[in-house]
């Protein structure tokens, strides 16, 4: 980027964060209205969940349906939503489709708190002008982040209590001797949100134990960080221990789930399919296949590019591999999903350029492992992927889904500006003009993706 084009980034980086925002809320907006369910893009059912508290004003067994097992944070925060519609639409039949409409406010408002802090914590690193724009609007234009932003699970909703604990984690952690007993509460209660949304919010207050301990060991005072762990570890076991410790009293595990999930969560004596996935491939041909007319039909799981898990991976995060395109993908029996008349072109453009931010957040990762202020982030990708791996040996089909690591975002958006940032300063002028042309590019054409999936 030129210095000229640099310093009109620089002047105008207020504008076109603005523009991004009313860009991302226009785009959602256009999502919900024209998605043909009115649960949104979902991979599992979590609303029966929410109509239980409604309707018996108790949190439901976990065995009460397929989801009820999970954390309850997103029951609450969804079913006061919930109600409003019940109350708007009194007698509308089930499945209560103004109801359930009106949850979607939870995934939308958490959508932008998202990009919200990812803002935020791109300041905090001094991220400025071009570098700040273009995360946000990477971030923004995330595929799998913006199909989540109209669906009812509570994945999304993860991601933004994990997004605002890191931020606030990497404030404190940058400068622990100036926090204050409210900063060290807040990020207990924020690691305690997050083991109340889902079992993988657990990454959360691993990381923050982590941190406390380390400080407790080398920090220049011990009693006050002892004291500051001791408040974390209390804030966090009282707002997000109990669901544990009710499984562990009912079904002799704290992680206890229904269905397949529960062969991932099994601990001791549990088998692990290893070789039915592939972690040293990256099946780009066959991924780019799915765009076309002639993709083969069929459940996703059954398709031979499904198993190549870093393969998958990227082609649920920069697309949706057919799930929410093909009717044949999902494998419920049942047309859930039309054709959204994405142009080919667009979709494996998107795809093939998808790499390029994947491979800056890579040279940014082993660029920021010495330093202090990125520890947060390097742990909780440490621990989210080796958590989440840990559980899809353990699950034979569906057990890939990018939207399950929605919470590193925040980090990928960091760690990718930070790779950016770097090789704009080492590469030769043209090789550096070739990266930034990839990376605007695939902006544009992100955007592009998303209005041609919303408009369906």
């Amino acid at each position: 980027m030129s210095e000229s084009l640099s310093f009109w980034f620089g002047r105008h980086t207020r504008l076109l964060l603005v523009m991004l925002a009313a860009v991302a809320v226009i785009l959602r907006i256009v999502l919900g209205t024209n998605s043909p369910q009115p649960f949104g893009y979902i991979y599992d059912a979590y609303w029966p969940s929410v109509e239980l508290v409604y309707e018996t004003r108790t949190i439901p067994s976990a065995t009460a349906c397929r989801e009820c097992y999970q954390p309850p944070f997103f029951q609450f925060v969804s079913v006061p939503f919930y109600a409003i519609g019940r109350w708007i639409a009194p007698t509308e039949p089930p499945p209560y489709v103004t109801a359930m409409r009106s949850m979607q406010i939870v995934p939308l408002a958490a959508s932008l708190i998202t990009i919200w802090y990812c803002y935020r914590l791109l300041r905090l690193f001094r991220f400025r002008g071009p570098y700040l724009v273009t995360g946000v609007a990477v971030a923004a234009s995330l595929p799998v982040f913006f199909i989540a932003s109209y669906s009812l699970e509570p994945d999304l909703l993860l991601g933004t209590v994990i997004a605002a604990f890191l931020y606030y984690l990497v404030r404190w952690y940058m400068r622990p001797a100036d926090a204050r007993v409210g900063d060290v509460v807040r990020l207990g209660c924020l690691a305690g949100l997050a083991a109340a949304t889902k079992y993988s919010g657990l990454s959360a207050g691993a990381v923050g134990l982590a941190l406390f301990g380390l400080e407790v060991v080398n920090g220049p005072s011990r009693r006050r960080a002892a004291a500051h762990l001791a408040l974390f570890v209390l804030a966090l076991v009282s707002i997000g221990s109990w669901k544990y410790v009710k499984n562990l009293q009912q079904f002799g595990t704290p992680f206890f789930a229904n269905g397949s999930a529960a062969d991932g969560f099994s601990g001791t004596g549990r088998q692990t399919y290893w070789n039915s996935y592939e972690f040293g491939t990256l099946r780009v041909d066959e991924l780019l296949q799915l765009t076309r007319q002639s993709a083969p039909s069929g459940k996703l799981t059954e398709l031979p590019v499904y198993r190549s898990f870093w393969t998958t991976l990227h082609g649920l995060m920069w697309g949706d591999m057919g799930f929410f395109t093909n009717p044949t993908r999902h494998g419920s029996g049942r047309p859930l999903y039309r054709d959204r008349h994405v142009p080919q072109w667009l979709t494996s453009s998107v795809l093939s350029l998808g790499f390029v931010p994947s491979a800056l957040a890579a040279i940014g990762l082993l660029t920021m492992l010495t330093h202090r202020s990125s520890r947060p982030l390097v742990l909780i990708c440490a621990v989210g992927l080796t958590s989440y791996v840990y559980w899809v040996v353990g699950q034979q089909f569906w057990a890939i889904k990018a939207k399950y690591l929605l919470f590193l975002l925040p980090a990928y958006v960091v760690f990718l500006t930070a790779g950016l940032s770097l090789l704009t300063r080492v590469l030769p002028t043209p090789f550096k003009g070739l990266v930034w042309l990839s990376v605007l590019a695939l902006i544009v054409l992100a955007h592009g993706y998303l209005l041609a999936f919303a408009w369906g």
